[in-house]
């Protein structure tokens, strides 16, 4: 899996929160050319995760494609401490989960089954608030040898 871990989130839907600064379309381009499976960042205290994402489109896998390379999925994961920042009344139709509230996240990887699934929690209790997994294509490999 290919993560890529930044301060200021590309996607947030938080009141007063943009990602419209120069560095931002030429930085999406290459992560999604060299296929960024996700993308992580704070600076924005909530919680909120997109669908697999390029140019401010959701990019919708076939049934059929299975596991093969889609778009980056972007979280951000900004809330562990401070104060948290509200979002904006308006949900934008890439973003599929937002949390106002503090608590943390957990990546685990399936190595074998080639699986990466990120778990959102709360403080209160430890309560499970959102689940998502990404399933990683086959790589081809290709073996050299001297005869």
């Amino acid at each position: 899996f290919v993560i890529v871990m930044g301060h200021r989130p590309f996607y947030s839907s938080s009141s007063g929160a943009t990602a419209s600064h120069g560095w931002w379309p030429g930085l999406e381009k290459l992560l999604y050319e060299n296929e960024v499976d996700l993308c992580l960042s704070g600076h924005v205290h909530n919680t909120e995760r997109t669908c697999p994402i390029y140019n401010q489109t959701c990019i919708i896998p076939e049934t059929s494609d299975t596991g093969k390379y889609v778009a980056p999925i972007h979280a951000v994961i900004g809330n562990a401490g401070q104060s948290i920042a509200p979002f904006q009344r308006y949900i934008p139709p890439w973003s599929l989960f937002r949390y106002e509230g503090y608590g943390y996240s957990t990546i685990e990887v399936d190595g074998p089954g080639r699986l990466l699934t990120m778990k959102f929690w709360s403080d209160e209790e430890g309560k499970l608030l959102h689940t998502f997994t990404i399933q990683k294509k086959k790589r081809t490999e290709i073996f050299a040898f001297d005869e």
